[in-house]
């Protein structure tokens, strides 16, 4: 541990279990000296074991919508007091394709569940930081990561409409990373890994 993060407070979205990216960036974020709550939707929570996970590290959970910009908004002011201020990082780990637990191909795919895809992998990524730059609970100079995959830019048989959402949240990356760059000083980045076995991806069939 070198405390790289000490004294830094974070959102981390997206944990489901101990498969989860997420929660591994948790316990790295927590090794390096970082204060931060986890959240996810309240069905997630219940899903996986997230919750008893959090409670046995003491740390804190928070049910929440990313879809919801009343959720989000209401994320951000119980991190704040929590947290005790404004926070320095997010961790955006956030997707799902409905088509794809449905298994529906890219070509006989179902436009609801499509815009759902958009709305749950890439939206909310947007709606994260506008909501939280809006209520000044994003620090300046933070960092906000997202995760993507290199279907965003090339064919990966199976990826389905994953790969439309992946490219678009490349978009809202390059887009947010200037203006929120240039005005707060905040970076938002997104990170391509390798593909990782984890509770969501085992809705892709490959």
């Amino acid at each position: 541990m070198y405390g790289l993060l000490k004294n830094k407070r974070g959102i981390i979205f997206g944990a489901v279990d101990e498969r989860s990216i997420a929660w591994h960036v948790a316990l790295a974020c927590a090794e390096e000296g970082a204060t931060f709550v986890l959240t996810n939707t309240e069905a997630a929570c219940k899903i996986g074991n997230i919750s008893q996970l959090v409670e046995a590290k003491g740390w804190t959970i928070i049910p929440c919508d990313a879809t919801n910009v009343d959720e989000l908004q209401k994320l951000f002011i119980m991190s704040m007091d929590i947290l005790g201020g404004p926070v320095d990082f997010v961790l955006h780990s956030v997707a799902q394709s409905v088509n794809l637990r449905r298994h529906r191909t890219y070509e006989n795919l179902n436009y609801e569940y499509f815009l759902k895809t958009i709305d749950i992998s890439t939206l909310s990524l947007h709606k994260i930081l506008q909501t939280g730059i809006n209520m000044n609970a994003i620090s300046e100079s933070g960092s906000i990561v997202t995760l993507s995959y290199i279907a965003s830019e090339r064919y990966v048989e199976g990826y389905g409409d994953m790969g439309d959402a992946k490219a678009m949240l490349e978009s809202v990356v390059r887009q947010l990373g200037a203006t929120y760059g240039i005005k707060k000083k905040i970076r938002v980045n997104a990170i391509s890994q390798s593909f990782i076995p984890t509770s969501a991806s085992a809705q892709w069939d490959t």
